[in-house]
């Protein structure tokens, strides 16, 4: 009897707790009385990459009570079309920007007369020298490190000749693929392998057409996707040439399509980026801003998994791969 009273305190006191919480996050929400609509600017924003980036944003703006307008884009094709964008929506009434930049070089200028009125966050992007922006982004030099140290790894067995790998750069004027490049250039240099060949560039509609003509003049054995739409790219290319590739294509991304390929094995690895740790954030520094919590910028770098075959059904995995907005 006694311990059954003991229980209904402890019930009664977590119960409490856990309404003075709510209670809490619901008068933190509403006590400023305002609404704020912010509006997120990404390229290509109907890619299957961003879909756990949209879970992060989605939880977030339910936490911090904002209103999310994601603008429906293409392939950025330059950075005329990001700025006539962003100043279309500023026309509109966005209180606030989230922002990943076309070209991460010569923005300063653009971007402090951009955040006088109206506060922003990078994500994906360098900011000034000042810190005057927040960013929030991966560690790409580490992503390249690893994706450089997985195949110096492959190399190993190629005792008679070089690994040849040929790289899916992406956009190279966007920080991220330009630091995941340098990086995995610098940790396969000196070792068992050559680059047979490098595409580059901001739109993928050629790459399968032009990594055959690559691979016709000087054959890879295996392939590296600095992105999840790069790496889509070489999924296919491999799957229209048939099912029989194996551990050819190492990259980063988290798409349902990539983890089906790494299940199939025509992935050896997957890099996964926190996407939506990326996207949970970039909401709350922006609501911070919004209502003066935060005065000065603040960079945040999100966490990244390397998941194979082995591991990709663990708890820690599957929970970076496939995270659910409550």
């Amino acid at each position: 009897m006694k311990a059954d009273k003991i229980f209904i305190i402890l019930l009664i006191f977590i119960l409490a707790v856990i309404g003075g919480t709510a209670a809490w996050q619901l008068m933190n929400i509403s006590a400023s009385g305002e609404t704020y609509n912010v509006t997120v600017v990404v390229s290509d924003s109907s890619s299957a990459r961003w879909a756990n980036f949209k879970e992060g944003l989605s939880q977030g703006a339910q936490d911090y009570g904002i209103m999310l307008n994601m603008v429906t884009t293409t392939d950025f094709t330059g950075m005329k079309q990001e700025r006539s964008l962003i100043s279309k929506e500023i026309e509109n009434g966005a209180d606030a920007l989230i922002i990943q930049l076309f070209s991460s070089y010569n923005q300063s200028e653009y971007l402090d007369n951009l955040n006088v009125d109206t506060p922003l966050v990078l994500i994906e992007s360098d900011s000034n020298p000042e810190d005057v922006f927040s960013s929030i982004t991966p560690d790409n030099e580490a992503i390249g490190k690893e994706l450089g140290s997985l195949i110096v790894k492959k190399a190993d067995s190629y005792e008679e000749r070089k690994l040849k790998v040929g790289v899916l750069a992406g956009n190279q004027e966007e920080l991220a693929m330009y630091q995941r490049l340098s990086s995995f250039r610098d940790t396969i240099k000196n070792k068992n392998v050559d680059i047979a060949w490098q595409i580059s560039g901001y739109t993928d509609d050629d790459i399968e057409m032009q990594m055959n003509n690559y691979q016709k003049q000087n054959h890879a054995d295996c392939v590296v996707a600095l992105g999840n739409d790069q790496l889509e790219s070489g999924i296919d290319y491999y799957v229209s040439y048939g099912s029989q590739f194996k551990d050819v294509l190492y990259g980063v991304g988290a798409s349902e399509k990539t983890v089906y390929y790494l299940e199939n094995g025509m992935i050896n690895s997957l890099i996964v980026p926190d996407e939506y740790t990326c996207g949970y954030f970039a909401v709350k520094t922006v609501y911070e801003k919004l209502t003066h919590a935060q005065e000065t910028a603040k960079n945040k770098q999100i966490g990244y998994r390397v998941v194979d075959r082995a591991s990709v059904f663990s708890e820690a995995d599957e929970m970076m791969i496939f995270p659910r907005t409550q």
